[in-house]
C-alpha cells in the first residue's frame, strides 16, 4: 500500500511540474533564437549589440556607440528585424491603447495595444512604431509594459544625451575669462 501511495504521489508531481518545465524550456528557447537573430543582424549591418531585453516573441536592444535602436520578433517561424538611427529623433514613448472596464466594483484599464512610438526631428517625416503587443494577435500580456516602460527610458537618455551634447558651444565660440 505504502508503494502504492508514493507512487501516485510521483505521478502527480511529475503530471504538475512537466508542463512548467516545458513551458519554461520553450521561452529559453525562443529567447536564444531572438537572441541569435538579432546578432546576426547586427553584424550583417556593420553594428554591435550592447544591451538588449526580451519577453515573449519579442526583442529590443541598443548599440549605445553608433547610437542605433533594435527591434525584434519572432512572427510564426519568420523573424521581423528593424533597426532606427536614435540621432534623428527627437523623442520616444510608450503608446499604450486600451479601454475601461468595471471589475468586482472598480474599474480597470484592459490593454488593446503597446507600441514604442519614435518621433523624428524632422517633422515631415513619419513617426516609427516598435509594436509590441496587440490583443488580437497575443494572448495575454507577460511583461511588455515594463519592458516598454524600460526601453523607453534608455532609448530617451541616449536621445537626450545627443541632444545636450549637440547644443555644446565649440571651442573657438566659448568665451574666456
Amino acid at each position: 500500500m505504502e508503494t502504492g501511495n508514493i507512487l501516485i504521489g510521483v505521478i502527480s508531481m511529475m503530471a504538475i511540474i512537466i508542463p512548467f518545465f516545458l513551458m519554461y524550456k520553450k521561452s529559453k528557447n525562443t529567447e536564444r533564437g531572438l537572441l541569435k537573430n538579432l546578432k546576426e543582424y547586427t553584424q550583417n549591418n556593420g553594428l554591435q549589440l550592447d544591451k538588449w531585453g526580451s519577453v515573449e516573441n519579442i526583442i529590443l536592444g541598443i548599440d549605445h556607440i553608433n547610437k542605433i535602436a533594435f527591434f525584434s520578433e519572432l512572427d510564426g517561424d519568420a523573424y521581423k528585424t528593424m533597426h532606427l538611427n536614435l540621432t534623428d529623433l527627437e523623442m520616444c514613448r510608450v503608446n499604450r491603447e486600451g479601454r475601461e472596464v468595471k471589475y468586482h466594483g472598480g474599474k480597470d484599464i484592459l490593454t488593446h495595444s503597446l507600441e514604442i512610438c519614435f518621433y523624428p526631428k524632422n517633422r515631415r517625416e513619419g513617426i516609427e512604431i516598435f509594436k509590441l503587443y496587440n490583443e488580437d494577435k497575443n494572448k495575454s500580456l507577460n511583461g511588455e509594459i515594463q519592458l516598454a516602460n524600460e526601453w523607453v527610458s534608455i532609448y530617451n537618455d541616449v536621445i537626450t544625451s545627443l541632444a545636450s551634447t549637440s547644443k555644446m558651444p565649440e571651442e573657438s565660440e566659448m568665451a574666456v575669462v
